[in-house]
């Protein structure tokens, strides 16, 4: 098997459900838009901005998930989904959910989709340390051609059909 950073016996969320809380996460910092930040403001109940509907951490189970990546190679019209975590996360399984419907959905569609792919740093860049595509340790140069649409078709699976090939029993269901 190869290299990676996972217990998958000992993980029963694999990939998913590290986070303590569901829903939608307030970041402490964001390199993206003012309004990915705003949307993710959650306020206080008393506050004239509170809005039920996108506290996402309340009972009515809204979330607000946005895609990191969207590689397309215009001329070919290849594309795949790429969502990316730092510093050791783990894709909460909601958001892994949704994106295994998406994933499936373009997968049967559309022969130009590529799949969607997980892309895991250790710490916060390909260049502090290690690097997990798909759960697979790979170097910055691998990363970079597969970015590039340049690395065998196979390697291009969605990272949903890679954990099956692994054995993996990923749950596709909701957790309660």
């Amino acid at each position: 098997m190869a290299v990676t950073s996972m217990d998958y016996v000992h993980d029963a969320n694999i990939g998913t459900g590290y986070g303590k809380k569901p829903g939608t996460q307030q970041k402490k910092f964001s390199t993206k838009s003012e309004f990915s930040d705003w949307i993710r403001q959650f306020g206080v109940k008393d506050s004239p901005r509170y809005r039920p509907l996108l506290d996402t951490w309340n009972e009515y189970g809204h979330r607000v998930y946005d895609v990191d990546f969207i590689i397309w190679n215009k001329p070919s019209g290849r594309y795949f989904f790429l969502e990316e975590k730092t510093n050791d996360a783990r894709m909460k399984h909601d958001q892994a959910l949704l994106y295994f419907k998406l994933d499936t959905i373009l997968s049967q569609a559309d022969p130009l989709f590529l799949g969607f792919h997980f892309l895991r740093f250790e710490n916060t860049t390909p260049d502090n340390g290690l690097i997990f595509l798909d759960e697979k340790m790979v170097d910055v140069e691998t990363l970079l051609q597969f970015i590039e649409m340049q690395q065998p078709i196979g390697m291009y699976r969605s990272w949903f059909q890679k954990l099956a090939d692994d054995g993996i029993d990923w749950k596709y269901k909701l957790q309660t």
